[in-house]
């Protein structure tokens, strides 16, 4: 029985016909066998790890949620986790803002945790072209090839720094699950050091695009204890009062009362936070809006009207709205609201 042959030398011994496959592949894309051997073993593992990270970041999103709050609550910048862990995570940054659509303004702070992510990543594979190239990352971020990447990230974040649609943080986003599959290729530790002083920040927006936030019974429960005293104010004849246990708003006149849920509450919180009312009050005519989830603020000369999209709407005076404003920021420095906000956040998810 006559042993295999193959026309070219390899350190394994391959069947003629798979030789000579190789052989007509390799003279195809013009490169040695060897080479053409060397791609295709490359792509398996490739294909391989993408399998990997894929069940990290969807079959079990669950275990990979866990590490990433592991990870948070130890609180270690030296903890390292699995490479697929850190894949997951950036599908989950990704998914967050694909499924949230269009509409609405998004929390620029994450995008600039991610912006710096994307950054650091492309500056440790700078030896490794990332399977789409530099070029789509480029293309995303909008960033021009004269401008480099450290440039053009410095401009987008100042630029989004207090205004961010999510329509544009979904394009922002998008070179993270590009370059997801493609940890493989750098250092472990390296990948980890990136990370790892974002981790705490970029943990609600990976609940939300894990689509696995706690439900609101158990928040509030395990936040039992945190919740901030009630907070009142008079602004001319309306009566408000800021609940921390229920989470709400409450605006009182004559017989007349309505409460703005978490949701609204949450929005206006970020708005602030982000400094997003800048246009809304500032001394001007024009027409601004301010549009989060459920809540809306919208301006039209010295006239604002405050509602949310279950029809209820509130006219104010834009003065009225910044002693509104002016209160409100004043009771959200206090140390209780900002563990209240970060706990459920980090439950719930936040974009």
């Amino acid at each position: 029985m006559s042993t295999p042959q193959s026309s070219t030398p390899y350190s394994l011994r391959l069947p003629t016909k798979l030789s000579q496959l190789i052989d007509q592949f390799a003279k195809k894309i013009g490169k040695p066998a060897p080479d053409a051997v060397r791609a295709g073993i490359e792509a398996a593992f490739s294909n391989e790890y993408r399998i990997l990270a894929l069940d990290a970041a969807n079959a079990d999103r669950a275990g990979t949620l866990r590490a990433l709050r592991g990870a948070v609550a130890e609180a270690n910048q030296q903890i390292m986790l699995p490479l697929p862990v850190y894949s997951g995570l950036m599908y989950f940054l990704h998914w967050a803002y694909l499924r949230a659509g269009v509409g609405g303004y998004a929390n620029p702070r994450y995008a600039i945790a991610m912006l710096d992510i994307i950054r650091d990543l492309v500056a440790l594979g700078k030896n490794f072209r990332f399977t789409d190239g530099h070029h789509h990352t480029y293309s995303c971020l909008g960033i021009k090839e004269d401008e480099g990447i450290d440039a053009g990230i410095r401009r987008i974040k100042k630029e989004i720094k207090h205004g961010l649609g999510m329509g544009y943080a979904e394009m922002l986003t998008r070179p993270l699950e590009a370059m997801a599959d493609d940890l493989q290729y750098l250092n472990s530790a390296m990948v980890a050091r990136v990370f790892a002083p974002h981790l705490k920040t970029l943990l609600p927006v990976a609940v939300q695009g894990a689509n696995l936030g706690v439900d609101e019974d158990i928040v509030r429960r395990d936040m039992e204890g945190l919740f901030p005293e009630t907070e009142q104010f008079k602004i001319n004849d309306m009566n408000w009062r800021l609940y921390g246990k229920e989470m709400a708003l409450v605006v009182s006149e004559g017989h007349h009362t309505y409460a703005f849920g978490s949701d609204a509450l949450l929005s206006i919180y970020m708005a602030i936070e982000c400094e997003a009312l800048n246009d809304v009050l500032a001394i001007n005519d024009e027409a601004h809006f301010f549009s989060r989830s459920k809540f809306e603020l919208a301006r039209m000369g010295d006239h604002v009207v405050m509602h949310t999209n279950g029809g209820y709407r509130l006219g104010l005076s834009v003065q009225e709205v910044r002693d509104l404003v002016g209160n409100l920021a004043t009771a959200f420095k206090k140390p209780a609201w900002r563990t209240l906000v970060t706990r459920h956040r980090e439950l719930k998810g936040d974009i």
